[in-house]
């Protein structure tokens, strides 16, 4: 049992955090574009609080400063409740549930100046929780981890707060997956990621189609291989009586999906719009180039 499983179980009223993964993106995009003084950022989360798991769907950062050896912070308030109102505009479900930082410089999740940060949010929800991003990259993977504070008391009187660790969930959608799969493997091999020319674009249609036919066809050449060692005694090769079956289920559904001829007629239409969106997406590139060479000799 892990360190946070058992955490988890001694209090079953700690809520689970369910991050977006467009959430991380943009605290480290705040990150890296912080100020050359400051050696992490804050931020506030945005999101619902549904069936104890608090789901963080935007953030956005906030201007501050703190002197960690004098226990000093100070939060711009005001530019906080500014965009905090901007936001609510677009969107009024998602309301304030935490906020979020990054690792000091010794890679540090929590510090003394994090109970000050947290006792401000605390007049802005009622339970905020705190999702650190660890920017220092020391492991393999980028860790993200969440906590919440549970305020300690001797009489009446609050001594210190204590930061108990949660669980956190990355959630990825099957888009923002597909786009980050094409911004990792889009990318030039001989090329550096800090070039900014470097530039890459979801596939087309007709590449998607070329791509999954490639992709079928090595499925097809791997299972003839098998098949063709099974026939052989190919002592090798293990027999599966599961992956014959399988086989055979396959190319039996294959066999009984015929394509009628209105199945046809749609498949031959659906080809004339893609030539079509081709060609107007071309003759549109081509008016744009146009239009800039007569400004250029206009000018």
């Amino acid at each position: 049992m892990s360190k946070l499983d058992a955490i988890s179980l001694r209090d079953t009223s700690l809520p689970k955090i369910k991050v977006h993964a467009t959430v991380v993106f943009s605290i480290l995009n705040n990150f890296t574009r912080r100020s050359p003084r400051d050696s992490r950022v804050i931020g506030t989360l945005l999101g619902e609080v549904k069936d104890g798991v608090v789901h963080v769907t935007d953030c956005f950062a906030v201007p501050f400063t703190e002197k960690v050896d004098e226990l000093l912070v100070t939060i711009d308030q005001k530019y906080h409740k500014s965009m905090y109102s901007f936001h609510l505009r677009n969107n009024k479900r998602e309301t304030i549930v935490g906020w979020y930082t990054t690792t000091t410089e010794q890679g540090q999740f929590l510090n003394d100046n994090s109970s000050l940060i947290n006792n401000f949010y605390r007049t802005e929800c009622e339970r905020p929780v705190h999702l650190v991003v660890d920017t220092t990259l020391i492991g393999d993977n980028l860790d993200v981890r969440g906590f919440v504070s549970k305020p300690i008391y001797v009489g009446e009187d609050l001594l210190a707060q204590s930061f108990q660790e949660v669980k956190v969930d990355v959630a990825v959608s099957d888009s923002e997956a597909t786009a980050l799969y094409h911004m990792i493997n889009g990318q030039d091999k001989d090329s550096r990621w800090e070039e900014p020319s470097i530039v890459s674009a979801l596939p087309t249609t007709t590449r998607s189609v070329e791509d999954a036919i490639l992709q079928l066809q090595k499925v097809l050449d791997s299972a003839q291989t098998y098949v063709d060692a099974v026939v052989d005694n190919n002592a090798k090769v293990a027999v599966s009586r599961e992956i014959g079956i399988a086989l055979a289920d396959s190319l039996n559904s294959f066999a009984a999906q015929k394509a009628s001829a209105n199945q046809q007629s749609a498949l031959q239409t659906r080809l004339q719009d893609l030539v079509m969106v081709s060609y107007i997406s071309t003759l549109t590139q081509t008016q744009a180039l146009i239009s800039e060479k007569l400004n250029e000799v206009l000018v």
